[in-house]
């Protein structure tokens, strides 16, 4: 019975693995599979493991507690409990992870490479679909009912690159995570000429897809990331206070040199990031005059954004502590965009702001101080310093996305981001007990 269990968990996380890039019906299958699996491996293999353990995974998501609790003041209770069952996944995989942690510690490496393997294939598909006649990728979506519609009179450089599997953002915010855990793995020296092919592939893909918010995150991520890598390095030599101010400064200049350049360059040699960037300018100069209203600007991305953020602010100043209730939040948003002349469509596109709005400030803090808890775990607990920078890099990535997008809330993004936050903690308990503190 136990090594059918092991392979069916096994079977249903590869599932859930392979589907988070390619398919939502294979997320929807695998994720059924890995509660009942896991649930089951926990009743043969009752060896208890400690819950501060796997606390740490817990801890981001809790911010659960205020929606589940902003039910009592949500009108719409029936909205508020499609909304639970939507975001389960915060509270539901780190539990997973936590009962069956010990059989995650010996499959877990091997799991992230189905994903990053199915990321390999998402990429070179859309890779390509870019490459050859859009009439032609037209006519094979419309044939192939497993592919998403191709948008019709959309240019596909200025608002993104088409994704055929899924939404082009949540593709941009898994490759984003692949990206970082290739970096870690070539940092480990292994398979180091196909990480590196991997690794261009996942940034030419990254970069086409146009997702500005992902962009600009994992720029960042990276940077920040460098930084206290190399800080933290010259820290362990024995050297003078002047000696580290001195290569403190280098290390810096050229951190900052790297932020300038690296853009900028970009900019000036690819197309795709040229013309996104310029049609957000296009759009947020028509948006200051008015003219926008003139054109079909229900397409306009970044004026989307712009609204998003005026009206989730509204309802944060009719009730800044609790919220108007995770319920009433849809109806309340499109309420808010109401007032408004245009047609702009209703969207929500700043995760900080929606947990403020929908339950209130205890939800936008508990979720800040989990991350953070989550954070200080991992960087005082691990000695292996390429864990420490890649859960440090990940989660900058993650807030600055959150930033511009509610990525919390959807499937693949509920999903994903505890799945590869639970990942980098159990690669964290993998590293050998005599090299920790």
């Amino acid at each position: 019975m136990k090594e059918i269990i092991n392979k069916v968990l096994w079977l249903s996380v590869a599932i859930l693995m392979l589907g988070l890039p390619l398919s939502k019906a294979l997320i929807s299958i695998g994720t059924v599979g890995i509660i009942i699996a896991a649930i089951s491996y926990k009743v043969v293999n009752p060896t208890s493991v400690p819950v501060r353990q796997y606390l740490p995974i817990l801890a981001p998501g809790l911010f659960y507690i205020f929606h589940l609790l902003s039910l009592c003041y949500s009108t719409d209770t029936m909205e508020g409990l499609d909304q639970l069952v939507r975001q389960h996944a915060v509270i539901t995989i780190p539990f997973v992870f936590g009962m069956a942690s010990d059989w995650f510690r010996k499959n877990i490496k091997q799991l992230l490479d189905v994903f990053i393997y199915a990321c390999a294939l998402g990429s070179m598909i859309t890779m390509i679909f870019y490459i050859i006649p859009e009439s032609n990728v037209r006519s094979l979506t419309e044939s192939i009912g497993f592919f998403q519609s191709y948008p019709d009179h959309v240019d596909r450089l200025k608002f993104g690159l088409y994704s055929p599997f899924i939404d082009r953002l949540h593709f941009s915010y898994l490759l984003g995570f692949a990206v970082l855990y290739e970096g870690y793995l070539l940092a480990n020296k292994r398979s180091f000429s196909l990480r590196l092919l991997l690794v261009i592939l996942f940034l030419i893909t990254f970069l086409f897809l146009g997702g500005r918010g992902a962009q600009i995150a994992l720029i960042l991520s990276v940077l920040v990331s460098t930084i206290i890598y190399f800080t933290n390095h010259i820290k362990r030599q024995n050297l003078s206070k002047s000696d580290l101010q001195q290569r403190f400064t280098i290390i810096l200049g050229g951190v900052v040199i790297a932020a300038i350049m690296i853009p900028s360059l970009a900019y000036r040699y690819i197309p795709a990031i040229q013309k996104r960037y310029d049609q957000m300018a296009w759009e947020l100069e028509h948006f200051r005059t008015g003219e926008y209203l003139q054109m079909d600007y229900e397409n306009f991305t970044t004026l989307t954004r712009i609204r998003a953020l005026q009206n989730a602010w509204s309802l944060i100043e009719i009730n800044p502590v609790f919220g108007v209730g995770l319920g009433d939040f849809t109806a309340s948003m499109n309420t808010a965009n109401s007032k408004y002349e245009d047609r702009l469509p209703v969207h929500n596109q700043n995760f900080f702001l929606y947990l403020w709005a929908s339950s209130g400030l205890g939800a936008l803090l508990t979720f800040f101080i989990g991350l953070g808890y989550y954070l200080k775990t991992l960087y005082q607990k691990s000695e292996d310093f390429s864990i420490k920078y890649l859960g440090i890099g990940y989660l900058i990535f993650v807030l600055i996305c959150s930033m511009f997008d509610v990525i919390w809330i959807y499937q693949i993004g509920n999903l994903s981001l505890p799945v590869f936050l639970s990942s980098i903690f159990i690669l964290h308990l993998n590293y050998p007990e005599s090299s920790r503190n």
